[in-house]
């Protein structure tokens, strides 16, 4: 049978340390979440600027206070603002007190 080709090793604690690096990370602004908001329909996060800057639609319609949500990930639009994330909120906290995080 056919051997398993060698994958380049990497230490553990920094493969680790990798993935958590990028589920930590906006898909919007590439840095790690600052205030994440989970966008309701589809459930992807975003940092609460991020959903400011670009993915809230501001109707042109003065006497319309509706307000479009689109997420920049899948493109889902919702009219429900999005809610702050407390469970990941609360662990970027508490990595950022440890001293998890260097500049990306």
């Amino acid at each position: 049978r056919g051997a398993k080709a060698a994958e380049p090793s990497m230490p553990s604690a920094l493969k680790q340390q990798m993935v958590a690096a990028e589920l930590l990370t906006c898909p919007c602004c590439k840095d790690y979440f600052n205030d994440p908001l989970v966008f309701i329909p589809c459930g992807h996060v975003f940092c609460s600027s991020c959903i400011d800057k670009t993915m809230k639609v501001v109707p042109k319609d003065t006497f319309d206070d509706m307000v479009e949500y689109r997420c920049r990930t899948c493109a889902q639009v919702s009219f429900d603002a999005p809610v702050v994330c407390v469970p990941l909120d609360a662990t970027i906290v508490e990595l950022r007190r440890r001293g998890f995080f260097v500049a990306l």
